[in-house]
């Protein structure tokens, strides 16, 4: 397939597969309860949304839904059309970032941008961020961090300063969506050390022909002072906030030991659903102690890709940082689920890229090509499936709400 038909291409599948979500209505778990504090709101100006208060502090996600209410009346079918459309949107950033890693040589005839992109827009652990309105967060700050990631690259291939500029403005926006953009700064590192020439753009690194560590500190501050603005902002609440963030530190300071095996549980549990996300489940109460011991070979291979200063593993670094918050919800403090697919939507781009680019790179020296794309088209026909299956499943308003009837009552009584 030629390159200019392929984002038309990618497109089209993803709508295809996520029809399902646009024609569904409002799930009984959050959506119904925020469309009615929506509707009983008053007045509004830009001061009270910005204005931070309590431990989630997401102006924008908030800005976005009093739109809704403000545009087309909160109207269920067109709310769930602009997620989907969020979802296009980051699958064509995802094929636009794939695409700037790989060598000039390559760009023309290479189908890793079509498959990383197909993967992540069809992949059935990012069906519930996007069929559940109220799951909105993960999908617009994803839309923030993919391209923060992205003119981040296009900043050390090209070296125009504007790029960063649109890198630092839209890890900021991100952090004003969901907070989980700010484990994207470390990430935003590695990506900033990184060398690699020959792996990625042949147009070489800017840190090749300017070693300077003086240059690396000043991009360094750059990128901080959103996060640092984000602390500001909010140091109030979270030196007062005692009833959930407060709880977990404290819980995890009383027995450390026993925090690590909860968070190592939690990093191999979403690792794997990563790599195999069946089966799928709204919410997710406990996993197997097991899951700690398969955390141990990613954390291993976490600390191998630290000694390789390449884009590619830097990204894949990116994507196991952004999966870190989502271990201090398995504490079972700050959401009504210590477990959710969609705590890793973000993550899984940073995951599928680097992972489609290894993979090929083990390939290429196979001569069944053939055989090649029979098991890559096999494996995007069955991620479609299973989310198209679960698509269907969320037009059941009902059915995600009794599996956690009981779960968001005994939270509420806490």
């Amino acid at each position: 397939m030629k390159r200019r038909y392929q984002l038309p291409f990618i497109t089209l599948a993803v709508l295809e597969i996520f029809i399902p979500s646009i024609l569904a209505g409002l799930c009984y778990v959050d959506d119904v309860q925020m469309v009615h504090h929506l509707l009983q709101m008053g007045d509004w100006n830009l001061k009270s949304i910005f204005t931070p208060g309590g431990i989630y502090y997401r102006p924008l996600l908030s800005l976005s839904f009093i739109l809704d209410k403000e545009l087309w009346s909160l109207n269920e079918q067109i709310m769930h059309l602009e997620n989907v459309l969020i979802h296009l949107l980051n699958v064509a950033i995802v094929y636009k970032l794939a695409l700037t890693l790989l060598p000039d040589k390559e760009k023309e005839e290479s189908r890793l941008p079509l498959v990383a992109a197909l993967c992540f827009g069809l992949h059935p652990i990012n069906t519930e961020s996007v069929n559940w309105i109220s799951g909105r967060t993960d999908v617009m700050a994803g839309t923030f961090v993919f391209l923060s990631a992205l003119y981040l690259v296009k900043f050390k291939q090209e070296n125009r300063k504007r790029f960063l500029a649109i890198s630092t403005l839209s890890l900021f926006l991100g952090i004003l969506t969901k907070e989980v953009a700010l484990a994207f700064l470390p990430g935003a590192f590695f990506m900033l050390i990184a060398e690699d020439t020959d792996q990625t753009s042949g147009q070489g690194t800017y840190y090749k022909n300017h070693e300077s560590l003086r240059i690396l500190l000043l991009l360094l501050i750059i990128l901080a002072v959103p996060v640092l603005l984000y602390f500001q902002m909010r140091s109030h609440d979270l030196s007062t906030d005692a009833g959930r963030l407060g709880k977990t530190i404290m819980q995890m300071s009383n027995d450390p030991g026993q925090a690590l095996f909860v968070c190592l549980r939690a990093f191999g549990f979403y690792m794997k659903k990563l790599y195999l996300p069946l089966p799928l489940d709204l919410t997710i109460r406990e996993v197997d102690p097991l899951y700690e011991l398969l955390a141990l070979p990613f954390l291993l291979l976490a600390l191998l890709l630290l000694g390789r200063r390449t884009l590619a593993t830097a990204i894949y670094l990116s994507g196991i940082l952004l999966i870190t918050p989502s271990l201090l919800i398995a504490f079972d403090q700050i959401a009504w689920t210590p477990y959710a697919e969609r705590y890793v939507y973000v993550a899984s781009a940073f995951i599928i890229i680097p992972s489609a680019f290894f993979l090929s790179r083990q390939l290429e020296c196979f001569r069944q090509r053939t055989l090649i794309k029979a098991g890559v088209s096999a494996l995007l026909v069955t991620m479609a499936m299973f989310t198209l299956q679960r698509n269907i499943y969320w037009m059941k308003t009902t059915a995600p709400y009794q599996k956690v009837k009981g779960i968001v009552e005994k939270k509420s009584e806490r």
